[in-house]
């Protein structure tokens, strides 16, 4: 992870690590809050499709599944090359 030139991962130690490292991210998230687990000062970074109705629930995974569901691998892609080009 320290030498990565980007690291596209859901919320997970991968992720968490690269912040540390300062390492460029897209961070993907589904059903968790970004403002309490997210990575740390780069909410800039991440990828979450969240409607006014949905209940953020990471113990839900049909609706877990549902909220990564609507995350795009071109809207990934787009955010890689705009990581990578800061």
């Amino acid at each position: 992870v320290e030498a990565s030139a980007l690291v596209i991962a859901n919320d997970s130690a991968a992720l968490h690590m690269a912040v540390g490292f300062d390492r460029p991210i897209v961070a993907l998230f589904g059903p968790t809050r970004v403002d309490l687990v997210g990575p740390y000062g780069r909410s800039r970074d991440v990828v979450q499709r969240v409607t006014p109705s949905d209940r953020l629930d990471h113990k839900n995974a049909a609706a877990g599944r549902l909220l990564m569901d609507r995350i795009t691998v071109a809207e990934v892609l787009a955010r890689a090359q705009g990581a990578v080009a800061r």
